[in-house]
Order: structure tokens, then sequence, then C-alpha cells
């Protein structure tokens, strides 16, 4: 039962998000499995405006919300991917080196 839940959250998300309608990279299971796991008992650590680090994984972050992509090219779910994100701007919030990068881009936008 809490599978067809996650499934219906899940295309609700999908419809109510347009942003997240085009999306870069090929789904993977694994990796959405893993990143839930991951999320759930690890915090995630600013490398630089592109990637950021959780455990022993690293995220392509730079092309919010159309990818928040693995190394290989693989994605997790769009509604991961929202909350994921969502968890790294909440850890990263405070961090000196992400504060400055963020400003030093968004002057050069």
């Amino acid at each position: 039962m809490n599978k067809i839940i996650e499934r219906v959250k899940d295309y609700i998300f999908a419809v109510t998000h347009p942003t997240y309608w085009k999306q870069i990279g090929v789904y993977s299971k694994e990796l959405d499995s893993k990143l839930k796991q991951l999320m759930s008992s690890h915090k995630f650590k600013y490398l630089n405006t592109v990637f950021v680090g959780i455990d022993d994984l690293t995220l392509w972050i730079d092309n919010h919300p159309y990818g928040l992509v693995s190394c290989e090219g693989f994605r997790p779910r769009r509604r991961t991917i929202c909350l994921a994100y969502k968890k790294f701007q909440r850890e990263t919030l405070n961090d000196k080196t992400a504060i400055r990068d963020r400003r030093m881009k968004k002057s050069l936008a």
C-alpha cells in the first residue's frame, strides 16, 4: 500500500510542477533509492557551485531543476530531486563558501 501512495505522490508532483517536466539524465531506480537512504542518514557537503556530495555520491546541481544528476548521467525521481535540492539548500545555508559562490554566481548572471 505504501508503494502505491508513493507512486501517486510522484505522479501528482510531476503533474503539478511544470519546471520538473523536462529532465536531463536517465532515470535510475537504484540511484533514487540510494539517494533517499543517504538523505535520511547523511548531510550534503558543498563542493562547489556545480557539485555537491553526500557520503560517497557526487551530484551535479548546476542545472536545477532540469537535472540533479549523478556523475554517471543517471537521475532520481523528480520528487526526490526536489526534496534533495531543498535539503541541500537548508544544510548549506550558513556555509561561508557556498554563500560566497552563490553571490558570485548571481553577480555574473
